[in-house]
């Protein structure tokens, strides 16, 4: 019980003095040219872990149910972010993804040298789906994100947006908002 009770006060203290990661957003064309896989799909689960040297990574499950970019040959993906909370300790960063089980996400994924995927552009490269007076939109988390223009978090419609992905983001086209 003790344990508990320190680790949340750590937490909170930890909380208390994060400050909101300040991202440059890049084009809709800059980040699916930084991509190597964009995909829509729903969020199976995600858990942290804790690796060697007590780093702490969470590895998010992503169900896919479209390849706008890229390929795989399985129908699942795991993107691992640096943070977040395992054997009692945490690490927070301000701005990356975040991802909640049983939402669907349109993900700009970046690979590593090791073949494991992350988020492109941090929290920037993750759009979440939602419904909105009858329409479907997407629309970026702007929790622990700064940015120095407002329409980086501009709802976009989700068809017209997913199809402009498809088609390359291309410069003569519309971006749909």
């Amino acid at each position: 019980m003790r344990h508990a009770v320190s680790l949340a006060v750590v937490l909170c203290l930890a909380v208390g003095s994060l400050s909101a990661a300040t991202l440059l957003p890049m084009s809709d064309a800059e980040l699916l040219g930084r991509s190597r896989l964009v995909v829509v799909g729903t969020v199976v689960d995600s858990v942290a872990r804790e690796a060697a040297g007590r780093d702490i990574y969470t590895d998010t499950r992503l169900r896919i149910e479209e390849i706008v970019k890229g390929q795989i040959s399985t129908d699942t993906v795991t993107v691992t972010e640096f943070g977040g909370l395992a054997n009692g300790h945490g690490i927070a960063v301000p701005g990356s993804a975040s991802y909640q089980p049983g939402t669907r996400v349109l993900a700009f994924l970046r690979q590593r040298d090791d073949g494991t995927y992350f988020t492109a552009s941090m929290s920037l490269g993750k759009y979440r789906f939602t419904q909105r007076d009858g329409i479907e939109l997407l629309v970026r988390d702007a929790d622990g994100v700064e940015v120095d223009d407002a329409n980086a978090f501009a709802a976009r419609p989700a068809g017209e947006f997913v199809q402009y992905m498809r088609d390359g983001a291309p410069a003569t086209a519309r971006v749909p908002m």
